[in-house]
């Protein structure tokens, strides 16, 4: 408690802080999340190591690394980690997904001028669990499907074609929102207006034809 504390973070479960002079001064906030034991491979194959970040501002970077070597190349790269979704409607909020098996590291470093933002009473709240996650379950389901209906699928030109163009028009959708909300200073407002005009579109669409 005493360590969290002076590390400027609160309510950890899985990962725990670390002292600050391990980073090298790379980062504000450093955290571990130590890893399991292969044998745990059952109980945890489908439950992903869940870790959210809210801190007061949206002024701060996240870096993660398997050890304190990749950490300080990360930063010296500036290779920050993706925050998820999330963080597209609220830029205060950061949610990384690891794996519970592999020690991961977790630092968070002040991005303004003056420092002491992640400090005190100001401090990052991180949270970290491990749950099973329903989208690797389908995900691990439709796998299995795909692999036993491989052979019959590989022959279907018309699968071929539209899981093809599916998948390219889907990502490229995704793509442009994810920029296109990055650059808009009202992200909830836009998505209500592209929620509206996509649904709004398929309603016509299928009134016409």
């Amino acid at each position: 408690v005493a360590a969290a504390s002076e590390l400027g973070a609160i309510n950890t479960q899985w990962c725990r802080p670390r002292p600050l002079f391990d980073s090298r001064g790379d980062v504000d906030l450093l955290f571990e999340c130590p890893g399991l034991s292969p044998l745990m491979l059952l109980p945890y194959l489908w439950s992903p190591l869940q870790i959210e970040i809210r801190c007061p501002s949206s002024r701060y970077v996240v870096y993660t690394a398997i050890n304190l070597d990749q950490l300080h190349q990360k930063v010296a790269d500036k290779e920050t980690a993706w925050c998820g979704l999330q963080s597209v409607h609220d830029s205060t909020v950061c949610g990384i997904q690891a794996s519970p098996f592999a020690t991961t590291l977790v630092g968070i470093k002040d991005t303004t001028l003056l420092k002491g933002l992640l400090q005190g009473t100001h401090s990052c709240n991180v949270t970290s669990e491990s749950e099973v996650s329903p989208i690797m379950l389908v995900a691990g389901a439709a796998g299995l499907a795909l692999f036993f209906a491989a052979g019959t699928l590989s022959r279907s030109f018309v699968f071929r074609i539209s899981s093809g163009a599916t998948i390219f028009m889907m990502t490229s959708v995704l793509l442009l929102l994810v920029f296109v909300f990055k650059m808009m200073p009202q992200k909830r407002i836009a998505t209500v207006a592209f929620a509206t005009l996509g649904s709004s579109s398929m309603a016509a669409v299928r009134w016409i034809t």
